[in-house]
């Protein structure tokens, strides 16, 4: 190539003509196109969800307690709308979707108290929708191993 870039001479053979294929490409294209390759290989086997996330803490300034989510949307608007929920810091790791040997941790809000309940224990879970009305099941927190 003429572009002032060393280049790469690369063979094939072929059925066509002599046999042979020249290709030519500059070390930076062929940089490149390898570049692509292994973000493409990479990408296929990347699953967001095998991979733990940050649970972000917070402390609750009017009902003493802790505020815990996985979503970095729900963190800013807490951030954002909800001074009394304080950010402390990333409280550990956990999924965003189940996996193998994991269980749901289920995120409760006491409507007289005004604080956050979760509870992994499934029975536990349907104890307090069941008998405690204003305590009120919100959603599937994150998941996490019911033991180390």
């Amino acid at each position: 190539m003429s572009n002032g870039m060393p280049s790469v001479t690369i063979m094939n053979r072929s059925r066509k003509g002599d046999g042979n294929t020249v290709r030519e490409f500059s070390v930076g294209v062929q940089l490149f196109i390898t570049t692509i390759a292994f973000v493409f290989a990479q990408l296929i086997e990347f699953n967001p969800s095998t991979l733990t996330l940050p649970v972000y803490r917070f402390f609750n300034n009017n009902a003493g307690g802790h505020f815990f989510t996985i979503s970095e949307a729900e963190k800013n608007t807490v951030i954002q709308n909800k001074p009394w929920l304080r950010f402390e810091h990333i409280g550990f790791y956990a999924y965003p979707a189940q996996q193998p040997g994991t269980l749901p941790v289920y995120r409760f809000f006491n409507n007289n108290a005004g604080g956050y309940f979760f509870t992994i224990d499934e029975a536990e879970k349907n104890t307090f929708i069941q008998n405690y009305p204003w305590i009120g099941f919100e959603q599937v927190g994150f998941y996490a191993y019911s033991s180390p």
